[in-house]
Formats: structure tokens, C-alpha cells, sequence
């Protein structure tokens, strides 16, 4: 496995956790670490993703000693037919989940 599982997460030397929003309302999870972003496996070896943010931040919630971010990279230029843009993804910091506001 490439990446770093959920168990070892807390073991790391993590920098920042981001939740990564693709197309089709799909988020996936990377560690920033050593200036590399490893991919965060479940305990089931895949990687870890979900249709729900909430879930997945409900899931982080433990790991609030690192920064969290929510990260999305534009694909409208690839939508138009062009080339990627080379631009820097939108980056938001997610605060701590208070689970009494839910």
C-alpha cells in the first residue's frame, strides 16, 4: 500500500489532512507529510472516500492536531476542451466538528 493507512495516521509526522472534493460529489483523503501527499487508506485497504463530507470529518475528527482542509481544483478549463490549468486547487480550513451544532 503507497499510501498511509487510518490506524497509522496518528503514528505519522502528519503536516495537514485533506479532504479532497472531486466531481460526481466524491472526497478522498491525503496526509501532507515530508512535502508529499500519501493517500489515506480504511482499515479495509482501499482508499479512504465517501459521498458524505460530514462523514469523513466525523471519521478525522480525531486527528484535530493537524490542520484539515477541504481542497477542489477546478476542471473547467478541461470541461472547455483545453489543456488543465496549471492554477493552485482552492484550499478552505475546516475547524473542529462541536457536535452539539449538528
Amino acid at each position: 500500500m503507497p499510501g498511509i493507512s487510518l490506524a497509522e495516521l496518528a503514528d505519522q509526522a502528519v503536516e495537514e489532512i485533506h479532504i479532497h472534493a472531486h466531481e460526481g460529489g466524491i472526497y478522498t483523503v491525503s496526509a501532507e507529510r515530508c512535502g508529499q501527499s500519501p493517500c489515506v487508506y480504511g482499515e479495509d485497504g482501499k482508499p479512504l472516500s465517501s459521498r458524505q463530507l460530514l462523514f469523513l470529518r466525523r471519521l478525522l475528527g480525531g486527528f484535530s492536531q493537524q490542520p484539515q482542509y477541504l481542497v477542489h481544483k477546478s476542471a473547467y478549463d478541461e470541461m472547455l476542451g483545453m489543456a488543465p490549468s496549471q492554477a493552485e486547487a482552492m484550499k478552505v480550513v475546516l475547524l473542529p466538528l462541536e457536535e452539539e451544532s449538528l
